[in-house]
């Protein structure tokens, strides 16, 4: 079981991987249209407003992974099916009552990899864009 203090630094490297990754979709002129959407059984990050030389306007699902050093698993291995399919219904969710322009749609997975134990940078940022999400099981 986790402690109460490892608990908190793994809410904290969270929040901070979310903060770095919005400011890296920020800063390649998007525009945050919302941030931790949530709804029954999923979750989206964070979702943008990118432009698109095709149809003038994409929206962007981002989900964020972050491991400390150490972990079992590379943070990208952490999307499972099980994942996928919890961003599937939020996504399907939000876009039942998304109102904006955007005509076509992208889902990126932002991961760090681990800086070190007691470096508290989060390492390097690895942007996969359009990933494919299984749908079925």
């Amino acid at each position: 079981m986790m402690t109460r203090d490892e608990i908190q630094r793994r809410h904290s490297l969270g929040r901070r991987a979310e903060q770095f990754a919005e400011a890296h979709y920020l800063k390649q002129g998007s525009r945050l249209v919302a941030r931790n959407f949530r709804c029954q059984g999923g979750e989206v990050d964070l979702i943008f407003e990118e432009p698109c030389e095709a149809t003038g306007l994409e929206l962007v699902f981002v989900e964020v992974r972050a491991r400390t050093e150490g972990g079992w698993v590379d943070a990208l291995e952490t999307v499972t099916f099980p994942k996928q399919m919890r961003l599937v219904r939020a996504i399907r969710l939000f876009l039942a009552k998304y109102r904006g322009h955007a005509k076509q749609l992208r889902v990126d997975i932002i991961a760090f990899s681990p800086a070190g134990e007691t470096d508290q940078s989060l390492g390097e940022l690895r942007q996969i864009k359009n990933v494919g999400l299984s749908t079925a099981p």
